[in-house]
């Protein structure tokens, strides 16, 4: 059974307004991305496939955030970012979760380090994800990873990606085939029945 995995689709990342893009700029490619994203979420509804969502997002004091945010996060931490039940932290508006859909929360660039995801996974019966979402070469490169490692078969959707640049993007997309954590295809692949 499969399930599309959306990664961190959220305001913090994402929106123009969000906590990061504030700090770093937009993230390139980013509007190509949230538009896969609809397109894969809308083809999975369609075809009967479950949709799980991420959200990187903290505690409040962020007592869950770690030594390496200490290090590398204090621009988020300044600006109240990414704290579970802001703005900053919910699904993009055009991919809102619907009923039945099953979000996640982590505070890593792995969605299976420290959550329930796996367990949410197998108990479903998924023995196969199909991967969108931000940013390629972070989180989606990240989660990838480790579902390959957990033997679930893996797929993921180029255009319902973006990475910081164009060029990590596209270098974490070739690493991820190349070293078959994953295959990769459109969104129309992915859906289109055999």
């Amino acid at each position: 059974m499969r399930a599309l995995l959306v990664v961190d689709m959220q305001n913090g990342f994402c929106h123009p307004r969000g906590s990061v893009p504030a700090m770093l700029g937009p993230m390139e490619g980013v509007a190509t991305a949230i538009a896969g994203c609809v397109a894969a979420v809308a083809a999975a509804r369609a075809a009967g496939v479950p949709v799980v969502y991420t959200r990187h997002c903290y505690r409040p004091g962020y007592v869950d955030a770690g030594a390496n945010f200490e290090r590398l996060g204090a621009g988020i931490r300044d600006s109240g970012g990414l704290l579970r039940g802001s703005w900053d932290a919910e699904v993009l508006d055009e991919l809102a979760p619907a009923g039945g859909d099953v979000v996640v929360d982590k505070t890593r660039y792995d969605a299976f380090f420290a959550t329930d995801l796996e367990l949410v996974l197998r108990g479903a019966g998924v023995t196969d994800l199909i991967v969108c979402g931000v940013a390629t070469n972070v989180c989606v490169a990240s989660s990838v990873r480790t579902a390959y490692a957990a033997d679930f078969g893996v797929t993921v959707v180029p255009e319902a990606c973006a990475g910081w640049t164009t060029a990590l993007h596209e270098a974490a997309l070739k690493v991820l085939a190349e070293s078959m954590f994953a295959d990769v295809r459109s969104v129309r692949e992915c859906f289109t029945p055999r």
